[in-house]
């Protein structure tokens, strides 16, 4: 006997449902299954929940034999990334810098300099000269010139904060392997490091100093301050 109009619509119906893909936020059951969505696109399970992960890579996203291959070289803060991993990677943008922590990768480093981020297979190059205040950092201690080039900022528990004013000719720039911020012109009450060091005011009618990491008035200057290769001559 033939199987019934409704039998079959019933049964293709069913096949339907089977073939279905869930969506991103659906409920799963193994965590770190993938499946492809598409070319450019899967899903993974997370704490028993699908999230949406991009295939941003040439060869995008292959299933072969069961197994899926999600191409990726860069990750966005806040996507799923292999638990196993502690490695890190390019932002999309080539200016930031992700690691993985708890099952998703997060926002490490800025990486703002010109030579942005840079990804090998065997490392990840971070271009951090260059960075903004409450940008995450490491290491501790770690120096960077502000977007602007106004201020040297310095990594204090892991967010950059702003550490010196750099109001002299050459600003905040990378010289060699190093941060140099041109301190040579200040105003009473710029942070400052060494005691007794001098700058010229902004006016050039002072010479200021160094005291207790706060820049103030040595003495008025008649004939100017200048401010030359090495020193800072008070006329």
């Amino acid at each position: 006997m033939g199987m019934s109009r409704a039998w079959v619509l019933v049964v293709a119906a069913l096949a339907v449902v089977a073939c279905k893909k869930p969506n991103a936020g659906d409920p799963c059951k193994t965590d770190g299954k993938q499946i492809c969505v598409d070319k450019a696109s899967s899903i993974v399970c997370v704490d028993s929940k699908w999230e949406a992960l991009p295939c941003r890579g040439v060869t995008g996203c292959m299933t072969t034999a069961g197994d899926v291959s999600c191409s990726n070289e860069s990750y966005n803060d806040g996507e799923p990334c292999d638990i196993t991993s502690d490695k890190f990677e390019c932002g999309p943008d080539k200016k930031s810098m992700v690691k993985c922590e708890g099952k998703h990768w997060k926002l490490s480093d800025k990486c703002l300099g010109p030579a942005g981020c840079v990804s090998s297979a065997s490392e990840v190059n971070c271009d951090d000269s260059v960075s903004e205040i409450a940008a995450p950092c490491f290491p501790e201690g770690d120096p960077a010139c502000s977007v602007d080039g106004k201020q040297m900022l310095k990594c204090k528990d892991s967010k950059m904060a702003a550490h010196l004013n750099c109001r002299g000719a050459h600003a905040c720039r990378k010289v060699a392997d190093k941060i140099d911020c041109d301190d040579s012109l200040a105003l009473v009450g710029d942070p400052c490091v060494d005691d007794d060091d001098p700058a010229c005011s902004v006016d050039k009618k002072s010479m200021l100093k160094c005291k207790s990491t706060k820049m103030v008035e040595a003495k008025k200057c008649k004939g100017g301050c200048t401010v030359m290769p090495d020193t800072i001559e008070c006329n």
